[in-house]
């Protein structure tokens, strides 16, 4: 399996963890920053308690050392909580769904790709099914998180993440819902999200669990 495949493995894991945390502030950040009040990993988990199904889009941004203009993409990200199923879609590319107990990618042409033989891959599936259950252990046991008022940063601990990304940083709203997720790559790439308001009032539809 190429590596590239298991790039949008790993950032599907880490978005999913931003909205779907629940009980992260007891002790999921490492030196959180001491502040006044609650920092942006407490009130990213006490507002993603209160979203058990929600809908969020998305526009990426990808600055690569080796192009002269950033590449921008748009997608959505569908969380069904009381289900156990996630669904994260770029319009104009790869589709990824864990349901099931099962996680799941197509690309571009609507093809499903094998996962089964990816480590990686098997690992991240785990990770995102403690997720939805509300458990950050794995997520600690990947990056060493700390926060302060604003912000969520992630520097990677094991070397096999550390050759796809140096740093994660998120920022949330005053109300703890994430407005954007920066990766930074080695050699400099960065890829930035910018997250929409969620849709709080999407019902979930089970067929859209299944595939593209």
């Amino acid at each position: 399996m190429k590596s590239i495949m298991r790039i949008p493995v790993l950032l599907f894991g880490v978005a999913i963890s931003l909205f779907l945390a629940e009980g992260a502030a007891e002790g999921a950040a490492e030196g959180a920053a001491e502040t006044s009040g609650e920092t942006a990993l407490q009130r990213s988990a006490a507002a993603a308690a209160s979203a058990p199904e929600v809908r969020i889009t998305f526009t990426q941004t990808k600055e690569l050392a080796i192009l002269d203009q950033p590449l921008t993409s748009t997608g959505s990200l569908e969380i069904d909580r009381p289900h156990a199923r996630l669904r994260w879609q770029f319009d104009q590319g790869a589709t990824l769904i864990l349901a099931d107990d099962r996680l799941r990618r197509w690309g571009a042409d609507g093809r499903e790709e094998d996962l089964g033989r990816d480590p990686s891959a098997q690992a991240m599936a785990g990770q995102m099914r403690g997720f939805l259950h509300g458990d950050w252990t794995a997520l600690g046991e990947l990056f060493i998180l700390t926060s302060d008022r604003e912000r969520i940063h992630g520097e990677p601990r094991t070397a096999g993440l550390k050759r796809y990304l140096t740093e994660v940083v998120i920022a949330v709203d005053g109300a703890g819902l994430p407005t954007e997720l920066v990766i930074t790559a080695p050699g400099g790439d960065v890829t930035t999200y910018h997250f929409k308001d969620p849709d709080r009032v999407w019902t979930p539809n089970p067929t859209r669990f299944l595939g593209p």
